[in-house]
């Protein structure tokens, strides 16, 4: 099967919709008006993050996760975190000024 291939190989599941993305970006505007375009890029984008999370969350082996909770919840805490600072700072340096 073709997961199965995929999963021998480095390249992964996000990797893979990078690039389809990235050789559709050119061709694909011209098909449709802006407008219809916007909404089906949301929906692709939204289809396409549930595809790689439920691809990602699949491989999570739970007796492992339980035995080592620590890394993964820190690496959680801190680069959410981080996330939610460095999203701030681009926030207010390019705010619209008034």
């Amino acid at each position: 099967m073709l997961t199965n291939a995929i999963a021998k190989t480095i390249v992964t599941l996000p990797i893979i919709f990078m690039v389809v993305g990235y050789l559709c970006a050119r061709p694909i505007p011209a098909l449709a008006e802006p407008e219809v375009m916007n909404k089906g890029k949301r929906l692709l984008a939204e289809i396409t993050l549930v595809l790689v999370l439920f691809s990602d969350a699949s491989r999570v082996r739970f007796t492992a996760l339980r035995q080592n909770f620590k890394i993964p919840l820190g690496m959680l805490v801190i680069g959410m975190l981080l996330t939610i600072g460095l999203e701030l700072i681009v926030a207010y340096v390019f705010k619209p000024r008034k």
